[in-house]
């Protein structure tokens, strides 16, 4: 993902940590739309388009899914699963954000095909220091692909 382009999938079901967060990423300079989901079926409709989500020039793929692991309906996990077995979803980035940091959490986020896992800082600067790292992975995994598909 570049910097402010393409759009950001927020799924998280605390309203006031959606709100921090939003303002983290624009002092982490990506300024990227953002789309807010507050359950693991929301997430998953809006990935395939369906229900509410079904104007796809209002709600757009996303290229980064920001998943909170403890979803109503859905848990993160399930959502990661879905996600990483549909072919058309294969290179959207997908960083789980945990408030625990269990390690059998982390473990299990990357056998099921995340990206990054990060513990949810409980300080601003904190929360705004992951996410430019997180924009610099997304960045260069976009950049490692581009120079795999030039021939």
């Amino acid at each position: 993902m570049l910097l402010n382009e393409g759009t950001i999938l927020l799924a998280d079901d605390d309203g006031d940590y959606a709100v921090l967060l939003q303002e983290a990423l624009h002092e982490a300079h990506i300024d990227n739309p953002v789309e807010l989901v507050t359950d693991g079926l929301q997430t998953i409709d809006y990935l395939k388009g369906e229900g509410r989500y079904s104007d796809r020039a209002a709600h757009p793929l996303p290229e980064l899914v920001i998943l909170d692991l403890k979803l109503p309906v859905r848990h993160g996990f399930e959502v990661l699963r879905w996600i990483r077995r549909q072919p058309g979803l294969n290179d959207t980035y997908v960083a789980i954000f945990s408030g625990s940091g269990f390690e059998n959490e982390a473990r299990v986020a990357r056998e099921l095909g995340a990206d990054e896992f990060v513990v949810k800082p409980h300080e601003f600067r904190q929360l705004v220091g992951r996410l430019e790292e997180l924009r610099d992975a997304c960045s260069h995994k976009t950049h490692a692909a581009e120079a795999i598909e030039k021939p």
